[in-house]
């Protein structure tokens, strides 16, 4: 009838049920938790109950070992048979504790059992991996179901993840998007897992630690009144030099306080409240929640409860339970723990990807924070929130066409039929122009590491007056950048790498007619680095070769080039939420030229402050310099260049930005004709479109 006895791991594949008959002659194991047969802390105990067939009426004992020395949970494996039933109904007795040990042959036991004096166990059945029938003994059926909703949410997770696995996703044009789904929820079905695991553990926890609380409990109601003052005194100091402890952060020692006087004094809940909580400090998560669950608390201690069981479930990664606590604290008005639930919940919604959820959880902790550090972490969780929002927009539209309509009035139009627009020369022509830019991009690839792009724009600059007219460039541009985001060390970077052609076409030679006048191809490498939260480091180097169409592009004039930049941008964050930042630049520019009037070597240095203004605005205000030398030129033309400006924009819908700035630029030279000052002002309306 008995078999050897083991320690029972658990993997579930089949739905479980309260009762219900069983197979008779099968192997079967059955646990239960009991700290009073915990005798001996260092060995592994023995002890045993008793099993009914209900249909039968017959009594068996079921031998029991101790799983492991102190854990006070008890396993064993038996087969049955009984009679010529090939079915038996179990119902589980614990002996009471006056008759193990006392009653050798079990007689008075029976009887109890017979005259129904003894009451029967709550069970659920299970099955493991090897389709064995497993039997969970509880004390209370509140127990036994909460044991039963775990067990199910395994099964039901363990068949989702199984058919993860067999099956596959159709092929299409978001096949990136479909696999990062599939593989986040991979994640979250493990999660999930692991999660019912550990509330089936809880379970088992709670109900022994039931147990201890309640043997506690029987034992101080049978002292006399003074017994019962010592021990209250006693657990005062106790719980005293425990506050003291948690106060200096000391919360291993103050765990042992803290627990010493929950056993001294197991009437005084509060202790438990406190131990729970420093079970949360001491990162025992599932213990803290086994205590938390067993205070009985009203008020804002109750309150106070629903929080750390909150914090609890967030650090063990329960979000689901997480936010159920969360939302209680929350809209339970306290000053102070509301707003931070708030602000836990929009962190859960935020990882669940619920971004505009999250994002009205942030601005509710706005509202109602007093605490300047909460309010700034949230804004800050608002900005990541809107840069998420553009990512999942971008993953999921293919295309973006991004178009710009702007009107500036130059004090002195430049004429530059070339590739570099701010060193053309000063025509002395004041005049209001219009600019018109189209962008569409097209992106096969966009994922959290990997981004490929088809990119086409044109420019199109058209001024009021037709002496202006051959300075107004056209310019078509090709690029097919790629980008990767990853991590170096403990540092995030992102490195892209840009082929591409561009087309410009101007009037020349007296034409009123726009014809090529540069064709370029280009290779653009660009790296940035997090080097820390306030701190990124963009580094990028160009080459271009340049072929002139121009007619005069010929002998000292011959504009054909080879064109290498090198420069770097760092931009410093001045404040958490990242919505200061001082940025600064350094360049270098070769243009190497086949004519030698037009061979170059170009210093740039530039600085700029941005930072929210009025109106909900952005401002920014910067200096640019650089330093032009034309080494094989006739007059070794050496220019030093000055550009002060300032602007405001503002995103008036999701998909409009309007832009304000003006500019002032001198230019000092050895060259004469290459001296001039202007100044700019230009407003612009920028539409964003995603499909």
């Amino acid at each position: 009838m008995l078999a050897h006895l083991f320690t029972l791991t658990l993997l579930v594949f089949c739905a479980p049920a309260f009762g219900g008959p069983v197979q008779a002659g099968r192997l079967m194991s059955i646990t239960y938790g009991s700290p009073s047969w915990n005798t001996n802390s260092a060995k592994i105990d023995a002890a045993y109950l008793i099993m009914r067939d209900k249909a039968t009426g017959r009594i068996v004992q079921i031998n029991l070992e101790e799983t492991e020395p102190d854990s006070s949970q008890f396993s064993g494996s038996f087969s049955v048979n009984i009679g010529e039933s090939d079915k038996i109904l179990p119902e589980i007795f614990i002996p009471p504790s006056n008759l193990r040990g006392t009653d050798k042959d079990n007689r008075k036991l029976y009887e109890q059992i017979q005259s129904n004096k003894l009451p029967r166990k709550p069970v659920i059945w299970k099955k493991n991996e090897r389709g064995q029938a497993t039997l969970d003994v509880y004390d209370t059926r509140e127990q036994a179901e909460a044991a039963l909703r775990a067990y199910q949410a395994q099964v039901n997770l363990a068949k989702a993840a199984a058919l993860a696995k067999v099956a596959k996703p159709l092929a299409s044009v978001n096949a990136n998007v479909v696999a990062a789904q599939v593989e986040k929820n991979v994640l979250l079905n493990q999660l999930a897992r692991e999660a019912a695991k550990r509330e089936s553990d809880r379970v088992r926890l709670e109900q022994i630690e039931r147990q201890k609380a309640e043997e506690r409990l029987r034992e101080m109601r049978a002292l006399n009144e003074q017994q019962k003052a010592d021990r209250q005194a006693r657990a005062i100091v106790k719980a005293g030099e425990a506050m003291a402890f948690f106060e200096q952060a000391k919360f291993a020692a103050a765990e042992i306080k803290f627990k010493e006087a929950v056993e001294i004094d197991p009437e005084n809940t509060s202790y438990y409240f406190k131990y729970g909580v420093t079970l949360y400090r001491n990162e025992k998560y599932n213990d803290a929640l086994v205590i938390l669950n067993l205070v009985k608390t009203d008020g804002r201690n109750d309150l106070e409860r629903g929080y750390f069981t909150g914090l609890t479930h967030y650090r063990l990664k329960e979000l689901d339970a997480a936010m159920g606590q969360f939302d209680i604290v929350a809209n339970a008005g306290d000053a102070v723990m509301s707003p931070s639930s708030e602000f836990y919940r929009g962190v859960i919604l935020f990882a669940q990807e619920e971004y505009e959820a999250a994002k009205r959880a942030f601005e509710k902790v706005i509202d109602t924070s007093n605490d300047p550090r909460l309010d700034e972490q949230a804004e800050t969780y608002i900005d990541r929130i809107a840069t998420a929002i553009i990512f999942q927009k971008l993953r999921e539209n293919k295309f973006t066409l991004l178009s710009t309509v702007g009107a500036m009035y130059d004090s002195n139009v430049l004429l530059a039929p070339d590739n570099a627009p701010d060193q053309g020369r000063s025509t002395d022509i004041a005049d209001f122009r219009l600019l018109t830019i189209a962008d569409l991009e097209y992106r096969p690839v966009y994922t959290d590491n990997h981004e490929f792009f088809l990119r086409g724009s044109a420019g199109l600059t058209n001024s009021l007056k037709n002496e202006s007219a051959p300075a107004d460039p056209y310019l078509y541009t090709f690029a097919a950048p790629y980008s990767y985001k990853g991590a170096m060390g403990k540092k995030g970077f992102k490195a892209t790498l840009k082929p591409g052609y561009e087309m410009l076409y101007m009037a020349t030679g007296g034409s009123s007619t726009k014809t090529a006048a540069l064709m370029s191809y280009f290779l653009y490498a660009d790296t940035t680095i997090v080097m820390n939260p306030t701190w990124f480091a963009n580094y990028n180097f160009e080459y271009r070769g340049d072929d002139s169409k121009v007619v005069s592009s010929v002998g000292p004039d011959d504009a054909d080039a080879g064109r290498y930049s090198l420069r770097t941008n760092q931009t410093f964050f001045l404040d958490k939420s990242r919505k200061r930042a001082l940025i600064g630049s350094l360049g270098y520019v070769l243009n190497a030229a086949k004519g030698d009037n037009r061979k170059y070597n170009r210093v740039e240095a530039g600085a700029a402050f941005t930072r929210p203004w009025k109106w909900e605005t952005i401002w920014n205000v910067g200096v640019n310099i650089y330093k032009l030398d034309f080494p094989d030129e006739t007059f070794k033309r050496n220019d030093f260049n000055v550009t002060v400006s300032s602007g405001i924009s503002k995103p008036v819908k999701e998909w409009l930005l309007w832009g304000f700035s003006g500019s002032y630029t001198k230019n000092d030279s050895n060259v004469a004709v290459q001296e001039y000052s202007k100044y700019t002002i230009l407003t612009t309306a920028t539409f964003l479109t995603n499909f």
